[in-house]
């Protein structure tokens, strides 16, 4: 029969060297890739701005955000948050312009992953008369 303590020793020795093992430690920022709207494009009244916003990590993303707000103007006239537990998420949504103003639109778009990492990002659109 053989000694159980000799499985005990093996048992130990393996959880230290996994242990000991050296993590890489993830440094590589989440990838946004807006799909649309076009940067600096141009709208008129009735028009639909299509929003399509791909993000994407080569670990895990946590959370991601999008506000989009007349420029020089705290109130969002779109804001989605959202916490995230997969690779990559995608944003389909779209905004029909009312307004027969001139106006800039501003899109801050962020993405953080699971180690901290973040990236941020910014577009800016145009709704003329």
């Amino acid at each position: 029969m053989k000694n159980p303590s000799n499985y005990l020793i093996a048992a130990l020795s393996l959880i230290l060297v996994s242990a000991c093992e050296k993590k890489e430690n993830d440094t590589e920022k989440p990838n946004i890739e807006i799909i649309n709207p076009a940067n600096h494009a141009d709208y008129v009244i009735g028009d639909t701005i299509k929003i399509q916003i791909k993000f994407t990590d080569d670990t895990e993303l946590k959370t991601i955000s999008f506000k989009m707000n007349e420029e020089n103007s705290a109130n969002n006239i779109i804001e989605i948050n959202k916490t995230i537990s997969s690779k990559s998420f995608q944003i389909d949504t779209s905004y029909i312009v009312t307004t027969a103003n001139t106006f800039d639109l501003d899109f801050t778009i962020e993405a953080f992953d699971k180690s901290g990492n973040t990236r941020l990002k910014t577009q800016h659109a145009h709704c003329n008369e």
